[in-house]
């Protein structure tokens, strides 16, 4: 299955700790996943987006990324694809003016839900994954929620649970503003985890290489305060929190997190 990762933080922060030296990072992740990656960032307020039908670990761009992006705001995704084309357009993640959105998961009856979209939505599809029409299908409730964002998700998701047969819901989707992620599965409770990490200046240094102290020193002097998401704990010496089966985490620009139920 696909790996999801985010991070929101109080400054434009470096992402290579993550992508390279974290114990299960997106590069030792891309190894299982290889059917393309990608990683969305914002710089100014507006999304930019690199992503590459070629696994990460086989591509040039993937170092030069990790080491060059400095943002508060990340996405990024390493896909194993579920019968659609391995290619750009199927590539998480997806953007649509200041919102970008991943997915780990497989929704079933994919023209229905195309079917439900407005011509608006429905001309801007690319490609051919579940998980593009999940994403404006989502952006569509939104906006006939008069934008107001969490009842516009919770809309959406109400009308995929009750009418559609799915493996996994779970994503993550930001608008430069918050950055929400959300997990519901079919399959088990463990399969299709996602989990929350709040990392201050204490992160917990015991057991960790020389090249990792140095980075968590760089970062504490500089008063780094984040919040991550990803679809496992990433560390085995921080307290990764498990976001519960049917419920939506909104991380705020003030890296508060709120849990509310869906499910």
């Amino acid at each position: 299955m696909c790996r999801l990762f985010s991070l929101y933080a109080n400054k434009p922060v470096s992402i290579d700790f993550s992508f390279n030296y974290a114990e299960r990072s997106i590069l030792s992740l891309s190894k299982n996943n290889d059917d393309g990656w990608g990683v969305a960032w914002y710089k100014n307020g507006r999304p930019a987006l690199y992503k590459n039908p070629l696994a990460a670990f086989e591509d040039n761009e993937f170092s030069l990324l990790a080491k060059s992006i400095s943002s508060s705001l990340v996405i990024s995704h390493v896909r194993a694809a579920t019968g659609t084309p391995v290619s750009y357009e199927n590539t998480h993640p997806f953007k649509f003016g200041n919102w970008v959105f991943a997915h780990n998961g497989q929704i079933e009856e994919v023209e229905k839900l195309i079917s439900r979209l407005t011509t608006k939505y429905r001309k801007c599809i690319k490609g051919q994954t579940d998980s593009e029409v999940y994403f404006y299908w989502i952006l569509q409730n939104v906006e006939e929620q008069g934008m107001d964002k969490i009842c516009g998700i919770k809309r959406a998701l109400s009308g995929l649970i009750n009418d559609y047969k799915f493996t996994s819901l779970n994503f993550l989707l930001a608008d430069g503003i918050s950055l929400y992620a959300f997990r519901y599965d079919t399959h088990s409770n463990s399969y299709y985890s996602l989990y929350y990490l709040k990392r201050d200046k204490d992160i917990p240094w015991h057991g960790c290489s020389g090249e990792t102290l140095q980075l968590i020193g760089y970062k504490n002097g500089r008063n780094e305060k984040a919040v991550l998401v990803a679809t496992e704990r990433m560390t085995s010496y921080e307290n990764w929190k498990e976001i519960p089966r049917g419920s939506l985490a909104t991380i705020n620009s003030d890296l508060s997190v709120v849990i509310s139920s869906v499910i």
